[in-house]
């Protein structure tokens, strides 16, 4: 007689007791210290003060962070997508503006001001710098990348 083993799907099935709630205890080290009178108040003004105030440039030359220098996307620090959007738009504004092969310095300062404000009307976080610096350098960044002026410098 040959006997075959069969389990039974209920003996499968596992029941949970259900657990207690836990009750959430207070941090004993928790203190809370008196505010400020007029905190409530300095609070709008003090964000106000942060929103309007412009970001200095930084110290040293553009494109020379191991000389005492920066980098333009390390102090603007933004999204990649952002800096990428602005720079490919001020190449364009700078190749149909600007002369070509010619150093910022011997570039029109008329021109490369309107370079400049339309790059801040379409970009409007560019507003955000103290004296159009960051314009200003996707600008002189464009212009020292430029195929013809990397020719005549080698």
């Amino acid at each position: 007689m040959e006997h075959t083993k069969s389990f039974s799907p209920l003996t499968l099935r596992t029941i949970f007791a259900d657990e207690p709630l836990r009750t959430v205890h207070q941090l004993s080290m928790r203190r809370t210290w008196p505010t400020w009178p007029f905190e409530s108040e300095a609070i709008p003004l003090i964000s106000q003060v942060h929103s309007k105030a412009l970001i200095p440039k930084p110290s040293g030359e553009l494109g020379r962070p191991g000389r005492n220098g920066y980098s333009l996307s390390a102090a603007l620090g933004w999204e990649m997508f952002v800096y990428k959007k602005v720079q490919t738009r001020a190449r364009e504004e700078v190749n149909s503006i600007l002369k070509k092969g010619a150093p910022f310095n011997a570039q029109d300062r008329e021109r490369v001001k309107s370079v400049c404000d339309k790059l801040r009307e379409e970009f409007p976080i560019l507003n955000r710098y103290e004296g159009d610096w960051a314009a200003l350098d996707f600008v002189r960044s464009c212009l020292r990348n430029a195929p013809c002026y990397r020719e005549r410098r080698l």
